[in-house]
């Protein structure tokens, strides 16, 4: 049996996902997880993939970015829900939120996508 593409994506982001949403985010074990993922990400990341990381407001986009493969920091931050949190608490004002909103409306989703 072969792995698609669509298949390893969605295996990468599910393993993401189970970091994110895990009770177990103690930095050892995160690294220790995102290393075994390492080589795939940087195979992927030669192959013109990358992460897109995407946060609404009631359904607005307020940020949406892009960043390597192989950027552990950057998907330890978001792992770690540190742009949810930043733009609540820490820099609101980078972004273009509405002037009331509920913060449990926000989401963000991470997506896999490849440059043409």
């Amino acid at each position: 049996m072969t792995v698609n593409e669509q298949q390893k994506n969605d295996l990468i982001l599910t393993n993401i996902n189970s970091l994110k949403t895990g009770s177990n985010k103690d930095h050892n074990h995160l690294i220790s997880c995102l290393n075994v993922l390492l080589p795939s990400l940087g195979e992927m990341k030669e192959k013109g993939f990358s992460f897109q990381h995407v946060v609404k407001v009631d359904n607005v986009v307020i940020s949406d970015w892009k960043f390597d493969m192989d950027d552990i920091e950057e998907l330890e931050r978001f792992i770690d829900s540190y742009t949810v949190n930043e733009i609540c608490y820490g820099s609101p004002e980078d972004y273009d939120l509405p002037e009331v909103f509920d913060k449990h409306s926000m989401t963000e989703d991470l997506l896999i996508v490849q440059s043409v």
